[in-house]
């Protein structure tokens, strides 16, 4: 999730619908490994990664980042 460089389009959106049908602590490793790869990927990158996920998941993924800055 950390190299693109090889796709032409310059922009990586990863949509989800509803959240993903996994136990809690599954889901917090998958936004885990999410969040390092957006981490990794520098301003000046020649591509972007987003993801969008429902706006009824802020609140859960508001916990899971903030329990990352710890």
């Amino acid at each position: 999730m950390c190299d693109f460089h090889w796709i032409e389009k310059k922009g990586v959106v990863l949509v989800h619908r509803v959240m993903p049908m996994l136990t809690e602590e599954k889901l917090k490793a998958y936004i885990e490994v999410l969040h390092d790869a957006t981490k990794s990927w520098g301003i000046d990158e020649a591509h972007y990664f987003k993801m969008i996920f429902p706006v009824k998941s802020m609140p859960f993924l508001e916990h899971i980042l903030t329990d990352f800055k710890k």
